[in-house]
């Protein structure tokens, strides 16, 4: 079933949702910008993982003006440093995911805030991986997250004032005192695309959604200090769109809408150290 929000409130509503799911230091913001010269990294180090090491990495931006990406692919790294889902990325080679890599840098003496490094890392990609991209608006896959015919089926949250937050754990969503401007964030990286928040609900809610984790599609993500990370799937469940209708009252509704994208127009592998 296709929503029917208009397109022009509903352009407005996904690009929002867009950029609400990246960081509180958002790479949208300052997209305009050209790295100035002297903002780059002193040194950096870029090394391919043994392809017989176990998958699973991380990424630390560290004091002292260092950044160290450890056994990840470049797709992560690239959807990291330009602050994209991964629905949002397009024209990547099939080695970017494939191909895993190690690397170090830091940057010259001085105070540098987490925005600035990743203008570095930026930087670095340009230069030691040749990457050129561009922006653009597509239309794509979106859902509409509205409230079903028989109403929301959720509470307000106790104390509407206590900031609480959102967990995600395997096959479930706990919410504590949050808006469900957060939940279609949550649901658009479940789901791997954007989700737009219509249902019209103001405030905060407290709930518990219980799911098929098969049913996103997608990985389990990493859990959250907040989440029930010891609960595990249970195919007995309803796949999250039905938990969605019968247990919260909603619905996400398929259509499709413009989403801004990142196109990767050329990208090599690294230079030698």
């Amino acid at each position: 079933m296709h929503s029917k929000v208009g397109h022009s409130a509903l352009a407005g509503r996904i690009f929002l949702a867009v950029s609400l799911a990246g960081s509180l230091v958002s790479m949208w913001q300052v997209r305009a910008q050209t790295p100035a010269a002297s903002l780059e990294f002193e040194v950096a180090s870029i090394n391919l993982v043994d392809p017989s090491e176990p998958a699973g990495g991380r990424l630390e931006l560290l004091p002292g003006g260092r950044f160290a990406a450890a056994n990840l692919p470049l797709r992560t790294i690239i959807l990291r440093a330009y602050d994209v889902r991964d629905y949002q990325l397009l024209g990547a080679p099939d080695w970017l995911v494939k191909d895993r890599y190690a690397i170090q840098a830091k940057a010259p003496e001085g105070s540098f805030s987490d925005a600035q490094i990743w203008l570095m890392v930026r930087r670095l990609l340009e230069d030691r991986f040749q990457l050129k991209i561009h922006r653009e608006t597509k239309e794509l896959p979106v859902y509409v997250l509205v409230v079903g015919k028989s109403g929301p089926k959720i509470q307000a949250a106790k104390d509407s004032l206590v900031p609480g937050g959102l967990g995600v754990g395997r096959g479930s969503i706990t919410a504590r005192s949050t808006t469900f401007a957060n939940v279609a964030i949550a649901l658009s990286r479940l789901l791997g695309r954007p989700v737009v928040d219509e249902t019209q609900l103001s405030g905060n809610y407290e709930f518990k959604l219980h799911y098929d984790q098969s049913s996103v599609g997608l990985p389990f993500p990493e859990p959250r200090q907040d989440s029930d990370a010891t609960a595990q799937p249970d195919a007995t469940e309803p796949s999250i769109f039905t938990a969605v209708q019968e247990q919260l009252g909603l619905k996400l509704e398929s259509t499709k809408g413009p989403v801004e994208v990142l196109i990767i127009d050329r990208v090599e592998k690294p230079s030698k150290n």
